[in-house]
């Protein structure tokens, strides 16, 4: 599937090709949020960079 973003600190919207590798749905009692998770099948090289320098200084 296609999923859309804005990565933080940029005014554009970011597309990329994704696949769900895991899923978790609401359970009661249960501390998690429901959520996915994700596998990128196509980036940009400049994309993939903007999302690791996000991740690495945890101002997301």
């Amino acid at each position: 599937m296609e999923i859309s973003f804005m990565l933080p600190g940029e005014g554009k919207e970011t597309r990329c090709g994704c696949e769900v590798v895991w899923r978790r749905g609401f359970e009661p009692g249960f501390r998690a949020e429901p959520g996915m998770g994700i596998r990128f099948t196509s980036i940009s090289p400049e994309v993939a960079e903007g999302i690791e320098n996000m991740v690495r200084s945890e101002n997301y």
